[in-house]
């Protein structure tokens, strides 16, 4: 019979059972190896997953999981991920004495952000008053707009129009 080695481990075999991978014969067992390492998945690598997801799911779930494959669904591993029992998340105990910090509306904003206050230093500059001119304007549009969001308050309006007049009047102040 025609025997010849194996390129990588160097066993005696007939070539019947050597098979070709990157141009040398190599046993089947080598083969197996390099492919893992290489990232190559088979498709017994695949059924023994299935089993083992298998194990994991309830009985009654398998059986019409079953029912479903046998009619040409594919992957069973990726269909049964989703009947499995889901972890639960362990809360963490509060520590007594602990403050919990308020949620805000970020939605809601009435009064003026440091990128608006900086726009508006650099609109009375460029109109020609100095530094600390500047900034007591912006103190004034400040108390202007503290003082009508009050008056919006009082007439009990919704905080959405508020907000809306809020940044009307706030382009106005930008077109002046």
């Amino acid at each position: 019979m025609n025997k010849k080695n194996c390129g990588d481990c160097g066993i005696l075999l007939r070539i019947r059972c050597l098979q070709k991978f990157k141009g040398k014969l190599i046993c089947k067992g080598c083969k197996k190896k390099k492919e893992k390492k290489k990232g190559f998945v088979s498709m017994n690598d695949i059924r023994n997953e299935e089993r083992e997801l298998e194990k994991k799911v309830p009985k009654l779930i398998r059986v019409t999981i079953k029912g479903k494959l046998r009619k040409g669904m594919s992957s069973m591993a990726v269909n049964l991920k989703k009947y499995l029992p889901k972890e639960v998340k362990e809360t963490e105990p509060k520590i007594p004495g602990s403050k919990v910090r308020k949620k805000f509306n970020t939605k809601l904003r009435m009064s003026l952000s440091f990128e608006e206050k900086k726009f508006l230093l650099g609109k009375h500059m460029n109109l020609g008053s100095n530094f600390e001119d500047a900034k007591e304007k912006i103190k004034e549009d400040q108390e202007f707009l503290s003082n009508f969001v009050k008056k919006m308050k009082e007439k009990q309006k919704s905080d959405e129009e508020i907000n809306r007049k809020f940044k009307e009047e706030f382009a106005k102040l930008c077109e002046k």
